[in-house]
């Protein structure tokens, strides 16, 4: 299995095999600037960017994939890459979450956790979105910089037209804001979260209210279905990429859990493209 550049189109003249992320091109073998590549295996996938240090525009390839022209889209490529590509990414991303999980001031935790299991059962939800996002080959991955436990009856359980109103002191610059909160106010909601440039806050309940009035708790895998779905509106993703599967990740119904979800090449593309961009989310990725 190997993933190879090269540096004419048609994998012709001289060509290189990536063995690791590559932030300049400019000095490799081949020259910098390839025009095609072809990856041989199943789990492969590659970042190309078009400035140095994986910035610029973005394009995502899996494979097995051959593209004989990276700037022809009918070749799989992209319009404007080609001879174009300055830096290359096989290996992931970190995206660091700051976790507030919000108790009231009974000291009852979201969902009924026991006392003190905040932190576990945080872990156990990212590793399960990390799971998933290593299956689809995302090329990133969750690491959580802290679990915090905050005391408030009113952020407790939110009403939708409060949901956004969190204190300041509850946030950090340059990582991904997370509140876990027992429910919200309104049958069915499980989590909200916003586009790039509306807001930098995920949220994420623990019970929910069903249409007979009655709350129920969350598994954990519910949970991190839902945390992974708004963390895609978060990076970008709106429900219509789903493209009507059920199966996709962004569909706005299934609330079942991660197993047999998926995520297309042309949303992680997206997801990519914004991290790559520091007016959308670019302050939030980490080497």
């Amino acid at each position: 299995m190997t993933i190879t550049l090269f540096q004419d189109k048609n994998f012709r003249d001289r060509s290189m095999v990536v063995t690791g992320s590559v932030a300049d091109l400019k000095d490799v073998s081949i020259g910098k600037n390839p025009s095609s590549i072809r990856l041989t295996g199943a789990t492969e996938s590659i970042l190309l960017y078009t400035q140095k240090d994986w910035d610029g525009d973005a394009h995502y390839l899996r494979g097995p994939a051959e593209v004989a022209d990276l700037g022809s889209k009918d070749a799989g490529g992209e319009f404007g890459f080609g001879n174009s590509v300055r830096s290359v990414r096989i290996t992931p991303f970190r995206l660091r979450l700051n976790v507030n999980v919000i108790r009231n001031e009974a000291g009852e935790l979201p969902g009924q956790w026991p006392t003190g299991t905040q932190q576990t059962r945080m872990q156990t939800i990212v590793t399960e979105i990390n799971s998933f996002l290593n299956a689809q080959r995302a090329l990133f991955t969750l690491e959580i910089a802290r679990v915090t436990l905050r005391t408030s009856n009113a952020k407790y359980n939110l009403s939708l037209t409060d949901e956004f109103r969190f204190p300041a002191e509850w946030r950090n610059t340059h990582e991904i804001d997370v509140m876990v909160v027992n429910q919200f106010e309104r049958d069915g909601v499980v989590g909200v979260g916003k586009f790039p440039h509306f807001g930098r806050t995920v949220m994420a309940a623990a019970t929910f209210i069903d249409a007979n009035g009655e709350q129920q708790s969350l598994s954990d895998s519910v949970i991190a279905y839902s945390l992974a779905h708004e963390l895609g509106h978060y990076l970008g993703l709106q429900h219509n990429t789903a493209n009507g599967s059920s199966a996709n990740l962004m569909f706005p119904e299934k609330v079942n859990g991660l197993s047999g979800v998926s995520l297309s090449a042309a949303q992680i593309e997206e997801i990519q493209q914004k991290l790559a961009r520091a007016a959308a989310r670019g302050g939030d990725r980490h080497e």
